[in-house]
């Protein structure tokens, strides 16, 4: 193991999302009662991801999902309820 995830492993600090693909960027936004996840793959290839809990599709709409497959050099954004 490396020095940096011992020291991660060590501090606490968590992945926004929990495990996620090579190459997809996970970033959190919160505000009182939002939490909102951009994720981006960086990647040529489709990704697909696991969400922890269900969770809302803000570009395309539709139904809360629990997993996702992001297209290759695809953007989502979703919503966790609180």
């Amino acid at each position: 193991m490396s020095a940096t995830r011992r020291m991660l492993r060590s501090s606490g600090v968590e992945p926004a999302l929990g495990p996620v693909p090579d190459g997809v960027e996970v970033c959190r936004r919160t505000a009182p009662g939002k939490r909102i996840y951009i994720l981006i793959n960086h990647t040529r290839e489709p990704r697909h991801i696991a969400l922890p809990q269900p969770m809302q599709p803000l570009l395309g709409g539709g139904a809360a999902v629990q997993a996702l497959d992001l297209p290759p050099r695809g953007v989502e954004v979703l919503e966790a309820k609180p």
